[in-house]
């Protein structure tokens, strides 16, 4: 359908940058416990079933069966795409919810003396956007290529869910005392459902609409592999490098109405591929661990994606969309201290980097974390806060004048544990 109006270009761009977060911005949820903490810089550290997607081969030094979750108990999300249009007053949808949100789940098998394997679940991200705004008269074109016309008013709603999880199995090898190699296979499972709706009236009484809706669901391969190097005592060398999803099935439903007495009517319906994937990620850690003081550091590196997906979530009207990432980085800095031998002191600062290629998407973000544990008789139980920020680039849609800028931030608290069997 070639028939879109300006601010719903700017509707259908700019929300992706949360509606389709898991991508853009890959650390949303930070998984696992002791990795939460620690700011997600758990690369050349990583003990507990958590490893699994940090590092697999950081489970070959365990020396038990361990049970391994943690959840983010709480959390506000708080995010404002500000659309301004000339002659007219700013409008602003506010996404704001409480909601509670897990984040891993694993159990690690130690045998054989220098085998272990592990299955767990872990949720990237999950996504909740619901608002409606309006706005009184304004000047603008129902859809590219029209003549701007006089509104009275204009409103409008976005709808979205999202969830990204990763399920999986891991093997890892001792290859000696000092260096490990492990693998995880997950099986990566995205969901998400929309509907916008966009509705302008005159003086006259007319109205126009455009509606909306999206179902997807995308299923694929998410092969990880890890290197874990022990050179010192108190020195630890992490290597993760995870492909790109393998995409194997998928379904995506979508429906689009466009009704305008000025301009015509058009109905789209239909099923589409649904091709959503992660990119390749490529992760260095290095920690230090001496006495009762821990310092470990992670940078991490994606790789662009540049693939064609249809009528992907926010392009249901594109049948040629092609979904395309710029590389990007991100970094991670953790501490922890023994404040005695049963109370760990945490801490970590994090960056969630866009791989967005546009400005009004491209939201680089900055947290920091804190918390405690308290450790012993094989088991492991933190609390920890967190915070983050980060705003985007306005940008000027050049047909419209349209702009299009996000805020996001995120206040959460959370608890996790690891408890250890038949061992030590």
């Amino acid at each position: 359908m070639s028939a879109r109006c300006a601010i719903a270009l700017a509707l259908l761009c700019a929300a992706p940058s949360l509606a389709r977060a898991d991508f853009y911005n890959q650390r949303n949820s930070i998984p696992g416990e002791r990795a939460q903490m620690l700011g997600g810089a758990f690369t050349a550290i990583a003990d507990d079933a958590s490893a699994a997607y940090y590092n697999p081969a950081g489970l070959a030094f365990q020396t038990a069966v361990a049970l391994s979750g943690s959840g983010t108990n709480l959390v506000y999300q708080s995010a404002a795409r500000d659309t301004s249009i000339a002659g007219a007053a700013p409008l602003r949808l506010d996404f704001n919810r409480f909601a509670a949100l897990p984040t891993s789940l694993g159990i690690s098998i130690h045998f054989a003396d220098r085998m272990t394997i592990a299955i767990s679940m872990f949720q990237l991200d999950s996504v909740h956007l619901d608002d409606t705004e309006a706005i009184g008269s304004v000047t603008m074109p129902l859809r590219a290529g029209l003549p701007a016309r006089n509104w009275r008013d204009y409103s409008q709603t976005l709808r979205v869910d999202t969830e990204t999880d990763l399920v999986g199995v891991s093997f890892a090898y001792r290859l000696g005392r000092t260096l490990s190699l492990g693998v995880t296979m997950f099986y990566l499972l995205y969901q998400a459902s929309l509907s916008t709706d966009d509705v302008w009236h005159t003086s006259d009484g007319n109205r126009a609409v455009l509606q909306v809706s999206q179902d997807i669901i995308s299923g694929g391969l998410q092969p990880v592999i890890g290197l874990l190097w022990k050179p010192l005592p108190a020195l630890s060398l992490g290597l993760t490098y995870s492909t790109e999803t393998i995409h194997l099935d998928d379904t995506n439903h979508y429906h689009v109405d466009f009704e305008s007495p000025l301009d015509g009517t058009s109905h789209e319906l239909g099923d589409t591929k649904a091709d959503v994937r992660l990119p390749h990620r490529l992760a260095a850690g290095i920690a230090w661990e001496h006495h009762k003081l821990t310092l470990t550091l992670d940078g991490i590196f994606y790789f662009p994606l540049d693939y064609p997906a249809p009528r992907e979530l926010m392009s249901a009207t594109d049948p040629s969309h092609v979904h395309q990432e710029v590389a990007h980085a991100d970094a991670s800095l953790g501490a922890e201290i023994y404040v005695n031998p049963e109370w760990v002191l945490r801490g970590g600062l994090y960056t969630n980097t866009s791989s967005a290629p546009d400005p009004s998407n491209h939201i680089n973000v900055f947290g920091g974390t804190l918390g405690f544990a308290r450790v012993g008789h094989g088991m492991s139980m933190g609390w920890w806060f967190g915070f983050s920020y980060g705003q985007s680039e306005e940008e000027v849609a050049p047909d419209s004048g349209v702009s299009v800028r996000w805020v996001r931030w995120q206040l959460q608290t959370g608890m996790g544990g690891t408890l250890r069997l038949f061992g030590s």
